[in-house]
C-alpha cells in the first residue's frame, strides 16, 4: 500500500496517519462491509464525514435523507469501524455527536484460500 502521510487531509484539524491492520475477515464482516458499501445511502453519509465531521442532522441534510434514517445509517457505519463518533459540547452546554470518516483504505484479498481484510484507519 502506498503511503498517505502525504496526502491532503480531508478532515480539517485532522491527523491522517495510515495504520495498517491486516486480519483475517470472517463471513459476517466481510458481509457486513459489502452490504454497508452497496448502501447508496450509506456512501453518501461515508462521503459527507470524509469532509469534515459532521452531526446526524448535518449528514440528514446534507444527504436528503430522513433523520431516522440518517441515524440508523450511522450506527451501522460506526458499528462496522467505518464512522469515528465525536462527542462535541455546544454552546447550549449540551453535548452532540458529531462523525467523521475512520477508515481510509479498504482492500479485500484471497491468500492461502483464506479473504483477508486489510484496513488503513485515520488517527
Amino acid at each position: 500500500m502506498s503511503d498517505t502521510s502525504s496526502s491532503p487531509e480531508r478532515i480539517p484539524g485532522a491527523k491522517r496517519r495510515h495504520t495498517d491492520q491486516t486480519t483475517t475477515a470472517d463471513g459476517d464482516t466481510v458481509d457486513t462491509l459489502l452490504t454497508l458499501l452497496n448502501d447508496p445511502k450509506a456512501r453518501a453519509i461515508l462521503e459527507e464525514a470524509a469532509d469534515s465531521r459532521k452531526s446526524a442532522a448535518e449528514l440528514s441534510e446534507d444527504c436528503g435523507l430522513s433523520l431516522s434514517t440518517t441515524y440508523r445509517k450511522v450506527d451501522a457505519l460506526t458499528q462496522a469501524g467505518l464512522l469515528d463518533e465525536q462527542l462535541d459540547v455546544i454552546p447550549s452546554g449540551h453535548q452532540t455527536s458529531k462523525y467523521s470518516l475512520r477508515l481510509e483504505t479498504l482492500q479485500l484479498s484471497f491468500s492461502d484460500d483464506e479473504l483477508e481484510l486489510e484496513t488503513g484507519y485515520c488517527e
